[in-house]
């Protein structure tokens, strides 16, 4: 996927009048013999929709040709992303309930990654590392700056920063993610401070205002990838994709033309892409339907850059959590998976895998593992990269199965050295 940054350094006005011109009436003749978009049913792979215009990819992808990041040299836009392979890095991410009223305490409420560590991972062959944050962490109040006043908010961000620059000078793709906790510690989804996006407390302009924020202290990075927020759940489907889309707006008004991965309601199972069963109004809706009429009926998720992507999450366990250490069959993620997959190829958007993991030392995990590898390769111009569930640093993320909640850890196992291999790490790494 093409720098909308490149792009805008490439292209002459009266080329990109052109282009756009071009782009109307390519559209206009594809959408004139196309079945009206207002009748798409839950997840309909038959029906059609106006494409993407497919002549500000050309012209920009023929510019990209010739930038290259001053960083690592590789192409200075997103083309690469078919190899974006690698692992969550958690830790900084949690409860919005601190210790000190002062903000997050380095070793207290949050570990300090060690370049090392991330030296290991580059070791491994990993491109991407997904590194959690929580929003509280990184301002305090609503609208408010970013980082927040105060020392300990200042130390936290500035930590999280030096995690994205060294990763990304090791040439990995770093996707900056919210982790929000609900008042009980778990997964919240969007929210801030235990209270939903969208809501009279947390209004979606708060949203949009922190991503305007964060996105452009990122802006400069091409090696940067945005998740707008980590498992959206107990909401309203289109209320969801109504906030993603006002916040990929403020991203792209901040000057950022980074990737964004655009996750979907009902912690974004991706076998439960096309299912309405989380969805808490009424008519129900699934996140397929939610992401093609995002804007209204017929009228999908849109980015000016075409640079989103679906973010999903597969576990192999029966429950599909990630809690058990159980694996329901041989092509379990892969069956999963492959429900966003198809509906991500038939309508014109591409997926993400945010989340995979499940235990090694569980039998068939290594024909799983294969048959999962397998699917990747098989599907690569639709599945842009993979972060397995998780690492993080040692002695805090260290679990390999599931007691403590299904760690499946990455992490090395030596803390002195940061050396040794978990036997997940041993599994996958052929994989990256």
């Amino acid at each position: 996927m093409l720098s909308g940054m490149t792009l805008t350094l490439r292209l002459t006005p009266l080329r990109i009048v052109l282009v756009l011109l071009g782009c109307a009436l390519a559209v206009f003749l594809a959408c004139a013999s196309a079945e009206d978009p207002g009748s798409l049913a839950e997840s309909p792979l038959g029906a059609t929709r106006c494409p993407p215009c497919p002549c500000l990819a050309d012209a920009g992808a023929d510019a990209a040709k010739h930038d290259a990041s001053p960083e690592t040299g590789a192409p200075d836009a997103t083309a690469g992303l078919g190899k974006a392979r690698g692992t969550n890095l958690a830790g900084m991410e949690g409860g919005w309930q601190l210790a000190s009223s002062t903000g997050p305490v380095a070793w207290t409420d949050y570990p300090v990654f060690d370049d090392r560590e991330i030296d290991y991972f580059a070791g491994k062959g990993v491109t991407a590392l997904r590194v959690l944050f929580s929003w509280e962490r990184v301002q305090s109040s609503l609208f408010g700056p970013i980082p927040a006043p105060g020392a300990n908010y200042v130390a936290y961000l500035a930590n999280y920063d030096r995690v994205v620059s060294y990763a990304t000078s090791r040439g990995m793709y770093v996707i900056v993610e919210p982790w929000q906790a609900n008042s009980a510690g778990d997964t919240g989804g969007a929210t801030w401070k235990g209270q939903l996006v969208g809501s009279s407390a947390v209004p979606a302009t708060a949203f949009a205002d922190f991503w305007a924020k964060m996105s452009a202290r990122y802006a400069s990075n091409p090696r940067v990838m945005f998740g707008l927020v980590n498992e959206p759940n107990s909401m309203s489907t289109m209320a969801w994709f109504s906030i993603a889309q006002e916040a990929i707006n403020s991203i792209r008004a901040a000057g950022a033309t980074n990737e964004i991965l655009v996750p979907g309601n009902g912690w974004t199972g991706g076998g439960e892409w096309a299912s309405t069963w989380y969805d808490t109004a009424s008519p129900a809706r699934s996140n397929a339907y939610g992401w093609l009429n995002a804007n209204g009926p017929g009228k999908p998720l849109f980015d000016a850059f075409g640079s989103i992507a679906a973010e999903v999450h597969v576990y192999a366990d029966a429950n599909s959590g990630g809690g058990a250490p159980d694996i329901a069959s041989p092509t379990v993620v892969s069956d999963r998976l492959n429900v966003a997959v198809a509906e991500g190829r038939a309508r014109g958007y591409r997926v993400f895998l945010g989340e995979v993991g499940f235990c090694a030392s569980t039998a068939g995990s290594a024909t799983l593992w294969k048959n999962t590898e397998a699917y990747f390769a098989a599907n690569a111009d639709e599945v842009i990269g993979w972060t397995w569930w998780a690492s993080g640093a040692p002695g805090w993320w260290s679990d390999p199965c599931t007691s403590g909640g299904g760690h499946f850890s990455l992490t090395p196992t030596n803390a002195s050295t940061f050396t040794g291999d978990t036997a997940n790490m041993a599994m996958i790494e052929g994989g990256f």
